[in-house]
């Protein structure tokens, strides 16, 4: 899984999950389908699966590019592609509209922090959010709106997503640090429906205006301020149910809080993932600093030739399924060159991955050359990291003047692609997973 991948699937788990809070006033969720005549949350599960690619274009976009400038054109082409599943998903029916502008720019924004390898902030992300979005207000600003949203903005100055976006997502602030603090002390709905309540007592949702006019979006603050005051869960949840009785009978639906509710759990979502990728990058590096220091003393210690065997999987995740694979693979072929040489081979799983570390009675130099034909001559040579020691110091091929590695996407250098960052992670683990595929396939034929 790339990065791109893991945060479009976080998305679309945001989108669920939002739906799926209950209650909610005037929205669908698992009780009813609230103001909304032409969906249930069945269409909204669709629309969310069928979206997904969209998220992981955007996320792509900004980890690619690692600038707020100029994207937004791009992003906007993403956006329009992505409304069209969703009307295809779901019949002509808008499930998403909003939040696919909102979430798309979100996703670029958390691509730009990760490919410019900074430390994930909430307030980095609003501000990477407010410079992308900018470009968008000129649609605001034109004289003739052609859009539901543009028209609002010239008759009430509601600004909707666009606005919400510009602003890098102001609204939430606040609202977003009181949710974070009552999810420490519970696992149920609450924390979610207090937050989206204290968000329809503050935001100017525009489908509330849309749907009826500006009085009723007053109303319904005001309403939802009262339900704030309630001193108990469940006197709070009656007047949640209440509201939403309401709302339904009136046709009004809070769809730009909805959205912000959405905003507020991805980000938490982000921060969730952020935090546990520098937590695992680090154990990565204690993993390889354990390695080479055990690797150091076993050289201290005799003379003998040492050879250590890890793959080449790029990315933060270490283990998983086709990474044990590779290694079992790489192993087994390691063992078969170098069996008259050692009778212990010991293997280690750490959270680097799997490694496999050894004593050889073999002359440095040929162990080295044997592993380089190893690397260079398997169909996964390319993906085998075969490192040899002797006399507390690695073997490296320019010591013996064999040729470079090549990199597995262009053929050139590894080491220069490897420094100018000339590929991709997507496009990397892309490779070397269809790599693993097809030998898997070839060798059960």
């Amino acid at each position: 899984m790339s990065f791109s991948n893991d945060i479009a699937n976080l998305a679309t788990k945001t989108l669920i999950r939002e739906v799926m809070i209950t209650p909610k006033p005037g929205l669908v969720d698992r009780d009813n389908t609230g103001a909304h005549t032409d969906m249930d949350i069945f269409t909204f599960l669709d629309s969310s699966f069928a979206i997904t690619k969209y998220f992981e274009n955007c996320i792509s976009c900004g980890e690619i590019f690692k600038t707020t400038e100029k994207i937004f054109p791009i992003l906007q082409k993403y956006g329009l592609e992505a409304e069209l599943k969703m009307y295809d998903m779901t019949a002509g029916v808008n499930t998403h509209k909003g939040i696919i502008f909102s979430l798309g720019i979100i996703c670029a924004a958390a691509g730009i922090i990760y490919g410019k390898k900074e430390s994930f902030s909430k307030e980095l992300l609003q501000k990477y959010s407010k410079q992308i979005a900018k470009d968008s207000k000129r649609d605001l600003d034109i004289k003739t709106p052609k859009t539901y949203g543009e028209k609002l903005y010239k008759e009430h100055g509601l600004k909707g997503a666009r606005g919400e976006a510009i602003s890098g997502f102001e609204t939430i602030d606040g609202i977003y640090e009181s949710y974070i603090e009552e999810k420490k002390h519970r696992q149920d709905e609450i924390p979610y429906i207090k937050a989206l309540i204290r968000l329809m007592a503050k935001v100017n949702d525009s489908n509330i205006v849309g749907r009826k006019d500006i009085s009723a979006l007053y109303d319904i603050k005001s309403r939802a301020k009262d339900i704030l005051d309630a001193k108990t869960d469940l006197e709070f949840i009656k007047k949640v149910k209440e509201l939403d009785l309401y709302m339904i009978k009136y046709n009004l639906s809070p769809g730009g809080s909805a959205d912000l509710l959405a905003v507020i759990i991805f980000i938490e979502e982000l921060e969730n993932y952020f935090y546990n990728l520098e937590n695992r990058a680090l154990k990565i590096l204690d993993a390889r600093e354990n390695r080479r220091n055990y690797i150091d003393n076993m050289t201290k210690a005799d003379t003998d030739t040492i050879i250590s065997l890890k793959t080449n999987y790029c990315g933060d995740l270490k283990n998983g399924v086709l990474q044990d694979i590779l290694f079992e693979i790489a192993k087994k072929e390691l063992i078969k060159v170098f069996k008259l040489h050692s009778n212990t081979f010991i293997i280690e799983d750490t959270d680097d991955g799997k490694n496999l570390i050894a004593k050889l009675n073999i002359d440095p130099n040929m162990a080295k050359k044997l592993a380089v034909n190893l690397e260079e001559n398997h169909k996964l040579g390319r993906l085998f990291d075969i490192d040899i020691y002797h006399d507390e110091k690695a073997i490296s091929r320019k010591d013996l003047n064999l040729d470079q590695r090549l990199c597995i996407v262009c053929g050139n250098f590894a080491r220069n692609c490897i420094r100018n960052r000339s590929h991709s992670e997507k496009t990397v683990l892309e490779i070397t997973k269809n790599m693993i595929l097809k030998y898997i396939r070839d060798d059960m034929d």
